[in-house]
């Protein structure tokens, strides 16, 4: 008898069409396969970061990182609010930082070598990075934007 019982149980299990379905429509509650379901959270807070608390319910803790870390870059943040997201993205936070990085210097007028260098360095600081890696940044940054003129002094 209990054998029957246990083969009921394990029958009842997953349905991977239903599963399907479900993942397409994000419907992730309603998955059965666990790593599936994860999958699917992470998928969901990618479509829309405003759901970005559901990446607690993530049982794997490698996809509960990168979910968090892609809340972070889904919301596109930047500053305090890309810090606090980046150190919850656990053995994802160095390269959550390192985006947020990019976000913020993409952001950037074109501006004259020395002050582009400047506000990097900045930047970077703030993300705790690597100073080394200014250089290659400001030359980056230079390749793909140029340089502008220097900003005017702010009126008194």
């Amino acid at each position: 008898m209990r054998v029957w019982a246990w083969m009921l149980v394990a029958c009842a299990g997953s349905d991977p069409a239903a599963d399907r379905v479900a993942f397409r429509d994000l419907d992730c509650a309603r998955i059965v396969d666990v790593g599936l379901r994860d999958d699917c959270v992470v998928y969901a807070v990618r479509a829309d970061p405003a759901a970005s608390a559901r990446c607690g319910e993530v049982t794997s803790p490698v996809m509960r990182d990168e979910c968090w870390f892609s809340a972070v870059d889904a919301a596109e943040l930047t500053g305090a609010d890309a810090m606090r997201g980046c150190m919850t993205a656990g053995r994802f936070d160095e390269a959550c930082r390192g985006n947020a990085v990019s976000r913020e210097i993409s952001r950037l007028p074109p501006m004259p070598e020395a002050q582009l260098a400047y506000q990097i360095e900045r930047i970077q600081a703030f993300y705790r990075r690597p100073r080394r890696e200014v250089p290659d940044l400001v030359r980056r940054r230079i390749a793909a934007v140029g340089e502008g003129a220097p900003e005017a002094a702010p009126a008194p």
